[in-house]
Protein backbone atom coordinates (compact mmCIF):
# COMPACT_ATOMS: atom_id res chain seq x y z
CA UNK A 1 0.00 0.00 0.00
CA UNK A 2 1.22 3.79 -0.77
CA UNK A 3 0.53 6.88 1.16
CA UNK A 4 1.32 10.25 0.33
CA UNK A 5 2.95 11.75 2.93
CA UNK A 6 4.27 15.44 3.05
CA UNK A 7 8.29 15.83 4.08
CA UNK A 8 7.70 17.81 7.13
CA UNK A 9 5.62 14.35 8.06
CA UNK A 10 8.29 12.29 6.63
CA UNK A 11 11.15 13.92 8.69
CA UNK A 12 9.37 13.83 12.06
CA UNK A 13 9.15 10.10 11.11
CA UNK A 14 12.51 9.96 10.72
CA UNK A 15 13.49 11.84 13.51
CA UNK A 16 11.52 9.79 16.02
CA UNK A 17 12.76 6.41 14.68
CA UNK A 18 15.98 8.07 14.89
CA UNK A 19 15.70 9.30 18.35
CA UNK A 20 14.03 5.50 19.40
CA UNK A 21 16.96 4.13 18.01
CA UNK A 22 19.84 6.18 19.56
CA UNK A 23 17.93 5.51 23.06
CA UNK A 24 18.50 1.69 22.24
CA UNK A 25 21.87 2.08 21.40
CA UNK A 26 23.16 4.23 23.93
CA UNK A 27 21.85 1.24 26.37
CA UNK A 28 23.58 -1.56 24.58
CA UNK A 29 26.81 0.57 24.83
CA UNK A 30 26.00 0.74 28.95
CA UNK A 31 25.28 -2.73 29.01
CA UNK A 32 28.04 -4.01 26.78
CA UNK A 33 30.60 -1.77 28.84
CA UNK A 34 29.19 -3.47 31.81
CA UNK A 35 29.71 -6.83 30.47
CA UNK A 36 33.49 -6.01 29.77
CA UNK A 37 34.28 -4.80 33.11
CA UNK A 38 32.64 -7.87 34.76
CA UNK A 39 34.44 -10.21 32.44
CA UNK A 40 37.78 -8.27 32.20
CA UNK A 41 40.54 -9.60 30.27
CA UNK A 42 38.88 -12.75 29.45
CA UNK A 43 36.18 -10.90 27.75
CA UNK A 44 36.34 -11.82 24.44
CA UNK A 45 38.10 -9.19 21.60
CA UNK A 46 34.73 -9.76 19.64
CA UNK A 47 33.05 -7.57 22.45
CA UNK A 48 35.65 -4.79 22.33
CA UNK A 49 34.72 -4.69 17.98
CA UNK A 50 31.53 -4.66 18.85
CA UNK A 51 31.71 -1.76 21.28
CA UNK A 52 33.90 0.14 18.50
CA UNK A 53 31.39 -0.13 16.03
CA UNK A 54 28.43 0.59 18.64
CA UNK A 55 30.20 4.12 19.55
CA UNK A 56 30.74 4.96 16.20
CA UNK A 57 27.29 3.76 14.86
CA UNK A 58 25.69 6.46 17.41
CA UNK A 59 27.98 9.20 16.59
CA UNK A 60 26.46 8.59 13.28
CA UNK A 61 22.86 8.64 14.28
CA UNK A 62 23.41 11.52 16.65
CA UNK A 63 24.39 13.53 13.62
CA UNK A 64 21.43 12.30 10.86
CA UNK A 65 19.17 13.13 13.80
CA UNK A 66 20.31 16.36 14.37
CA UNK A 67 19.92 17.08 10.55
CA UNK A 68 16.13 16.24 11.12
CA UNK A 69 15.67 18.40 13.75
CA UNK A 70 16.01 16.30 16.77
CA UNK A 71 17.18 16.99 19.95
CA UNK A 72 18.71 14.80 22.37
CA UNK A 73 17.82 14.70 26.00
Amino acid sequence: MKYEIDGETADGICRDVLGDTIKFMKKSIKDLKAELKLRGSKAPSTKLEDLKYDQEMLESLVKVHEFFGGKLK
